[in-house]
């Protein structure tokens, strides 16, 4: 698969080159969450400046968003920042963040992004565990 997940100190870092399908958008998405340490995560980079070619559609969109949402209830301090100059990519990711309930944010570079990372300060609403009262 086109992708790779490296963990950083307080998040993830995720590479996307060549063609990427939905699938593997989904694939990407679902590994990320299932990290013991998500729960302790503040960012998620997100670079598809490799990205030569896609399938990302509004079905592969639908199924990341609603895997997310659960995650958001586990740690909605997570920074999405997308690293992409594809207007189609940046346009999804917004749409993502809308349905996920994650805050987007977009780059043109990942050294943008970084600079973005050095200033960033995490909002503090992971404030329960697990399944918490949700009202």
């Amino acid at each position: 698969m086109p992708f790779e997940l490296r963990p950083e100190h307080h998040g993830i870092y995720k590479r996307f080159w060549g063609h990427v399908t939905g699938s593997e958008f989904v694939a990407a998405v679902l590994q990320n969450h299932q990290r013991k340490d998500y729960g302790d995560a503040t960012y998620s980079i997100n670079d598809f400046s490799g990205v030569t070619s896609h399938e990302l559609d509004t079905s592969g969109l639908l199924k990341a968003a609603a895997h997310s949402v659960g995650a958001w209830y586990s740690n909605p301090d997570v920074l999405v920042l997308v690293v992409s100059t594809d207007i189609d990519i940046r346009g999804l990711a917004l749409r993502f963040g809308n349905l996920a309930r994650y805050e987007v944010e977009l780059f043109d570079t990942l050294d943008a992004a970084r600079e973005r990372l050095k200033h960033h300060q995490p909002q503090g609403k992971n404030t329960h565990s697990g399944w918490g009262r949700l009202d």
